[in-house]
């Protein structure tokens, strides 16, 4: 009974043991200055490079200090001197200060909250900053996107695109985060104190501004027209409409003019010659009026005349 009591009582201390036993989050791979770390059983010790972070644990920096840490979810961190966190699992409670977030991080969603606001975050790079004494969060998002809310109401979500900031204060909009806004070069600038980032607010802001699809920085207020190589289908049309070629004119010919199988003459003797004055009457061929065959047209029409009675006599 006894051994079987001390088992049971081992297997408790153990299992204890094990929940009590924080797993690290993150990893810290270049620092300056003084950096104190204070770990989940609340021993205080001074952070070294290469330290491995355990959860629950929190890290302080004094004035001047520098930290740059990845957890293991492909995500960097940046604290500024004077910045109070504390480490979880898939999540960072800033305390106090300023934090640049660079996640690559597209497969879980990673979480930064305040003490009243709260960012969901994957893949993107944005500033987060808590002024202790004004109780006011402040989000800048350089790249990706952001899903901010007030830590209390977490349902009423904003997105906050790249180029834009929100804030969270409890005197304004009582503490909802407004819509993202256009971040101004000045904002920035300040925001972006205490960093080791070298690059400058201005070419931050012009990589991260946001325009139109269509229509570039270059032409604004311009008329923009259109060079193209195509043309209108009526222009097409007219374009390759054949032109009808010209009509060939047959030389003229002394043609012969028949009549009842009987040649009248050349086409000669039926033209008025130029001398000639209009009201002159044509040349009949001597051959017409010899002709024995030849008839007018009133000894045609007697003849015609005389075979009908002929045929009504019968």
């Amino acid at each position: 009974m006894k051994i079987s009591i001390n088992k049971c009582a081992s297997l408790l201390l153990l299992t204890c043991s094990l929940q009590l036993a924080a797993k690290p989050v993150a990893r810290v791979y270049d620092m300056k200055g003084t950096v104190f770390l204070k770990n989940s059983r609340g021993e205080t010790s001074l952070l070294k490079q290469n330290s491995h972070i355990e959860e629950r644990s929190e890290i302080i920096l004094e004035e001047g200090a520098l930290v740059e840490l990845t957890d293991y979810y492909d995500t960097n961190y940046e604290l500024a001197h004077g910045t109070h966190i504390k480490f979880f699992d898939k999540s960072i409670q800033l305390k106090k200060g300023k934090i640049w977030v660079n996640s690559l991080n597209t497969r879980f969603t990673t979480t930064i909250t305040t003490a009243n606001g709260v960012v969901d975050f994957r893949k993107s790079q944005f500033i987060v900053t808590y002024e202790l004494d004004k109780a006011k969060s402040q989000f800048f998002v350089l790249n990706g996107m952001i899903n901010v809310a007030n830590i209390l109401d977490r349902d009423l979500r904003v997105d906050i695109l790249a180029g834009e900031f929100t804030f969270i204060d409890p005197d304004v909009d009582a503490g909802v985060p407004r819509s993202g806004t256009k971040i101004g070069e000045k904002s920035l600038a300040h925001s972006m104190i205490g960093f080791s980032k070298s690059a400058e607010p201005k070419s931050l802001l012009k990589s991260t501004s946001r325009s139109m699809a269509s229509v570039s920085e270059t032409s604004k207020g311009k008329i923009i027209f259109m060079t193209s190589s195509r043309e209108p289908a009526s222009v097409i049309e007219k374009k390759f409409k054949p032109i009808p070629s010209p009509i060939e004119m047959v030389p003229y010919t002394d043609a012969k003019i028949y009549y009842n199988g009987e040649s009248l003459g050349s086409r000669e003797d039926f033209m008025i010659l130029p001398s000639q004055s209009p009201s002159a009457e044509k040349r009949t061929p001597a051959s017409v009026l010899t002709s024995p065959s030849t008839m007018t047209q009133n000894e045609k029409g007697d003849e015609f005349q005389s075979l009908m009675t002929d045929l009504k006599s019968f």
